[in-house]
């Protein structure tokens, strides 16, 4: 029997992860914030997310990271992380309010990707005062579902 070995792909690596950082910085400017253990974990995060998606995803995330890099040079003249910070904004709004879908899915992705690799990090949690209310069990629960009519 021949044994299939499937790799684990990995998203964040080499510039992939640059252009990522860049872009994860303008979005959660918290992120420049980051020691360097926690900037291993925001990367371990989104690549454990990503680790279980589609090859395809992976390339179109790429794809976009370089688009991004695109317009940054056609509107600016440097890359996205090159730019000043209000050039970046400009750029992510500009995705953000597209008349076209995808740019506008595309930035959708990459903003729950960049919040995900700070936000989902329990070390960050005192830092935005955040606490996690414990669930409630359901013999406790208040909450009753509705029966399917």
């Amino acid at each position: 029997m021949v044994q299939e070995h499937k790799q684990k792909l990995i998203f964040l690596s080499g510039h992939t992860t640059t252009k990522f950082e860049a872009i994860q910085h303008c979005i959660v400017p918290l992120s420049k914030q980051l020691n360097a253990q926690q900037q291993q974990t925001s990367k371990d995060l989104v690549n454990h997310f990503l680790a279980s998606k589609p090859k395809s995803i992976h390339s179109k995330l790429k794809v976009f990271l370089t688009l991004i890099d695109v317009i940054s040079i056609f509107r600016r003249g440097k890359s996205f992380k090159k730019s000043s910070p209000s050039n970046q904004h400009a750029v992510l709004s500009s995705l953000f309010n597209s008349k076209i879908s995808l740019f506008r899915k595309g930035f959708w992705g990459l903003n729950a990707l960049a919040k995900l690799g700070v936000y989902a990090q329990t070390s960050i949690h005192p830092t935005i005062n955040y606490t996690m209310k414990p669930y409630p069990s359901k013999e406790h629960s208040h909450v009753t579902q509705s029966p399917r009519v």
